[in-house]
């Protein structure tokens, strides 16, 4: 008897959870029922109301003017504070917007103008002026100019190259060494900081097609001291240099030293600089009127003497990552452009006669 009433129990009791379950899934489906009846409604209602306005008139317009004025309004709020003298119109946080805007974007510059490494690939062409122009007209939909060109056409480089006695770098690359390294100071004068000019001292290695640049960003006048780490100066400067900074001086240091290396020719032209609208790595280079000079090595002085490729041949350079877009490639073969392998710093001392001096 015992054995039968647990049996009858735990009968009950699983009729009893089976009846609560169904119950509930029972109330669950009804609920959900409900919901979605009462979201079909709501749509309804929502499109009814939308058809009964207009958008471009009337009280929806007014209030998506002040909607948009609000939202301008607390950006520009964020951006500067607020004046306190009393009666300041809206005009007035308009400007403090733009200034923001203007602030953000010379941040941006900043950052790009300071980049002290690179790794990527260049590719040079050499072009006629006539063609370089058709390109730029072909590129402006991909591309825009560099925010650095200041005169809305092209700026200024020198650059400062070094070699040994007996033209070690010059030689590497007559030879064709596929691993070389150069040193380099790289000036831009078109561009000084509180009234004061820099400079960048550079280690360019190439391995093969790619191009590798490590560099410090020095006072101009101070470059080429801090080349000889012996000098105060250096001393100085390595003390309070970044860690990175610091790897890159001593590679400086040890090229400097290992080959004993002498300024040997100054390298300028004018560079108009084209940046992809998309693609944040590709970058085309138009360079004119390059020349070079191997004397009186102040970079204050202004460019070269001589031409190194004649006054209308424009050096393109196509700068990349990894690959390049498909609508350059497009571009480069409907220009009929071909590669043309150019050192500047080579073809440079070759045009001043000067080689290894033994």
């Amino acid at each position: 008897m015992p054995n039968n009433n647990k049996e009858e129990e735990i009968k009950n009791s699983t009729t009893q959870k089976n009846a609560d379950s169904e119950k509930a899934h029972n109330i669950s489906y009804a609920q959900k029922m409900r919901d979605r009846i009462a979201e079909v409604e709501y749509i309804k209602k929502g499109k009814e109301e939308e058809k009964t306005k207009t958008p471009l008139s009337g009280t929806f317009r007014q209030k998506s003017v002040v909607k948009k004025a609000t939202d301008s309004r607390s950006l520009a709020k964020k951006a500067l504070p607020y004046s306190k003298s009393k009666g300041v119109g809206f005009a007035s946080h308009l400007d403090n917007l733009k200034r923001y805007k203007i602030k953000r974007e010379l941040k941006i510059q900043n950052y790009r103008k300071f980049q002290k490494y690179f790794n990527r690939f260049e590719i040079k062409y050499q072009i006629s002026l006539k063609e370089r122009d058709k390109i730029i007209s072909t590129i402006s939909p991909f591309m825009k100019l560099d925010p650095f060109v200041q005169n809305y056409f092209d700026y200024e480089v020198r650059s400062l190259y070094f070699d040994s006695n007996f033209r070690h770098a010059l030689l590497e690359k007559k030879d064709g060494v596929g691993i070389r390294r150069k040193l380099r100071i790289r000036y831009y004068p078109d561009y000084n900081r509180d009234n004061r000019d820099f400079a960048f001292i550079e280690i360019k290695k190439k391995i093969n097609e790619n191009v590798a640049k490590s560099r410090v960003y020095v006072e101009l006048e101070k470059a080429l001291y801090i080349l000889d780490n012996n000098h105060p100066k250096a001393k100085d400067f390595y003390k309070n240099a970044s860690t990175q900074d610091k790897n890159t001086l001593k590679e400086i240091w040890f090229l400097y030293k290992r080959y004993n290396l002498k300024p040997a020719c100054i390298v300028s032209y004018k560079r108009q600089p084209f940046l992809s609208k998309v693609e944040k790595t590709f970058r085309l280079t138009f360079d004119t009127n390059v020349m070079v000079r191997n004397y009186n090595f102040d970079l204050h002085f202004g460019g070269g003497s001589k031409l190194i490729v004649p006054r209308g041949i424009t050096i393109m350079e196509v700068k990349f990552n990894n690959i390049i877009p498909n609508w350059a490639i497009k571009i480069i073969q409907n220009n009929d452009c071909v590669q043309y392998k150019i050192s500047k710093f080579a073809a440079g001392l070759e045009k001043t006669k000067v080689l290894a001096l033994v």
